[in-house]
């Protein structure tokens, strides 16, 4: 499924897809429908455009994260277009975009910095693990965790870094993934 605003590039990407041989069940707006097609397609991977205008992806971020099971692939075309896309994870240019689908369409192991960490792989967490998870699955950035725990901006960096590592994990989605598999969140 993919998630875009621009509706070039929804088409675009839809043809790209058919060449490779991958189905796509949906391209939509995120003004569409978008968790109820979700839940009702139940997509093995969604690709989330960020370079949204409307602000919308991110008020569904939250919702599209919180989705067991799901492989969520960014793209940007200008990197650092969107001063919040870090909590999302690193964007892809076109060109790795379709490569990590097909791979994941095939059942191929993508890299190891894309993936979650194996539930047996992870080091124990601590409760201030779990309480950085469970805000930080639910799409907030590290201004407002630290506003809600009423600590530093500096101090949630330090102890994302900390769970991330823990988690075998380099970015936020990829914890967020994780911590669903792992049933913490």
């Amino acid at each position: 499924m993919l998630v875009s605003a621009q509706t070039l590039l929804r088409q675009g990407l839809e043809q790209a897809m058919q060449v490779a041989g991958v189905p796509l069940l949906a391209a939509l707006s995120p003004q569409a429908q978008v968790m109820r097609h979700l839940t009702m397609l139940r997509p093995d991977v969604v690709i989330v455009d960020l370079d949204d205008p409307t602000g919308e992806v991110r008020r569904l971020w939250p919702d599209v994260a919180a989705l067991p099971g799901l492989w969520t692939l960014t793209l940007s075309a200008s990197s650092g277009s969107w001063s919040s896309a870090s909590h999302m994870g690193a964007g892809v240019t076109l060109p790795e975009l379709l490569d990590r689908v097909v791979r994941l369409y095939r059942g191929e192991q993508v890299c190891a910095a894309e993936a979650p960490a194996h539930p047996s792989e992870a080091a124990p967490l601590l409760i201030q693990d779990r309480e950085l998870l469970l805000l930080l699955g639910q799409g907030l950035c590290n201004r407002d965790i630290a506003s809600t725990l009423h600590l530093s901006e500096k101090t949630i960096r330090n102890r994302l870094s900390k769970t991330f590592a823990r988690l075998h994990v380099t970015n936020r989605t990829q914890a967020a993934i994780c911590a669903l598999r792992l049933g913490l969140v």
